[in-house]
């Protein structure tokens, strides 16, 4: 019993106690309270984005779907764990505006490169069709256009990436380009109607393609001892004298001479023994990388007066030895033959296009959009290599921002 009146009056104590300092030291519990009251300024760092997960941390920004509001407070709150309810963080961060009406008009856009000759083919009207537009049918985009995307709904935009010279030159004698043939590069034995190929050794003739342009390559790389290869021109006849052969080439991992260019007026199509062939290499200069692989470049060019009023064959010979370490690569494009004085210079242009239900036309928004042409990417230096900025050559530069603001406008 007097156990239980002890613990009775010692509860009683305490509960007095409790009520006397509760009416005599009001604030005597908030002094027992641990306080850390905060007042900063803060940026956020890499680092801080990082713990932050989502894609802020990738991005180091914030947007209206990945938002601020969904990510700082938590980060926050395990951050300053320790804060006091009151205490008050001034956060600097990072964002990124969403697509704005004005962006997303323009998200689709259908993008179009004319590379072979059969895409230019409308603004011909049934002649021979160059691989290029000229001043006389520029104004005629609107049919390639409209093969191009015959089901197009009114206010589609098309970016157009073509070649461009002032006036055409007249119809070559001979011009291929490899673009309609598929790639091949595990080994072709034809190429078209007329071409011959004839190999011997353990590597074939094939059909390559880099940045969407088709060419024939020829490497002893990896071959089984030697490689001669030749491939051939259909007949090409040379009405007079004033014609000229053409070509361009790329050569890779240079480390002997293995290319030869041969004509003949006497080559059956069949026996390239017994044919007469005359040696023109020394008319052209080939690359000579010191590693990797050369720029495309045009060869020269090699008169063909002798040949006038006749038919010849042109051949390309390759001798290699995948064994002998003579087994530079070679890549081929572009043969022309056609007056030796036809010099025409072709720049690559853009333009971007609006369908108004019926045809397209320059689009001439010229308040929203800027449309960089082939000459404002050679003006402003590092991007005239390539035509484009890239990670390198970047546009947010000091230098390339005030020299995109003086761009052209599209009219």
């Amino acid at each position: 019993m007097n156990k239980n009146i002890i613990i009775s009056a010692s509860a009683l104590f305490l509960f007095a106690s409790c009520n006397y300092n509760e009416v005599n030291f009001p604030e005597l519990d908030d002094l027992s309270k641990p306080s850390n009251i905060l007042n900063l300024d803060i940026t956020l760092t890499t680092a801080d984005y990082s713990s932050m997960g989502s894609d802020a941390k990738k991005n180091l920004y914030f947007t209206s779907v990945d938002s601020v509001d969904k990510y700082v407070p938590v980060w926050l709150g395990k951050t300053y764990y320790t804060a006091s309810p009151t205490s008050v963080i001034r956060v600097t961060y990072n964002f990124k505006e969403g697509s704005s009406e004005l962006l997303q008009k323009y998200q689709s856009i259908n993008y179009l490169s004319l590379d072979t000759k059969e895409q230019y083919a409308p603004v011909y009207e049934g002649e021979d069709a160059l691989p290029y537009m000229t001043a006389a049918n520029l104004d005629d985009m609107y049919k390639i256009l409209n093969a191009e995307y015959p089901s197009a709904d009114k206010g589609a935009l098309a970016w157009v990436d073509y070649d461009f010279s002032e006036a055409a030159m007249s119809e070559p004698a001979f011009t291929y380009d490899f673009e309609a043939l598929d790639v091949n590069t595990s080994g072709v034995d034809e190429i078209d109607t007329d071409w011959f190929l004839q190999v011997d050794g353990s590597k074939k003739w094939t059909i390559n393609s880099f940045n969407g342009n088709k060419f024939l390559q020829y490497t002893a790389y990896k071959a089984t001892g030697a490689c001669t290869a030749w491939a051939v021109t259909p007949a090409i006849t040379i009405e007079d004298a004033n014609k000229a052969l053409s070509f361009n080439m790329s050569v890779g991992h240079r480390n002997a001479d293995c290319l030869s260019v041969f004509v003949s007026t006497n080559f059956d199509g069949n026996d390239v023994e017994a044919a007469n062939w005359d040696d023109i290499t020394s008319d052209f200069v080939f690359p000579e990388p010191a590693s990797g692989y050369s720029e495309w470049v045009s060869v020269g060019k090699s008169a063909l007066a002798k040949y006038a009023g006749k038919q010849i064959r042109v051949a390309f010979k390759y001798d290699g030895d995948g064994t002998d370490n003579r087994t530079t690569t070679y890549q081929i494009d572009d043969i022309l033959v056609d007056d030796i004085s036809n010099n025409v210079t072709v720049t690559p242009q853009f333009g971007l296009y609006a369908f108004d239900g019926s045809t397209w036309d320059l689009f001439k928004n010229s308040s929203e959009v800027y449309a960089p042409t082939w000459s404002d990417y050679v003006a402003m230096g590092a991007p005239g290599k390539n035509l484009t900025f890239s990670s390198s050559v970047d546009p947010r530069s000091e230098e390339h921002t005030s020299e995109l603001q003086s761009l052209r406008r599209i009219s």
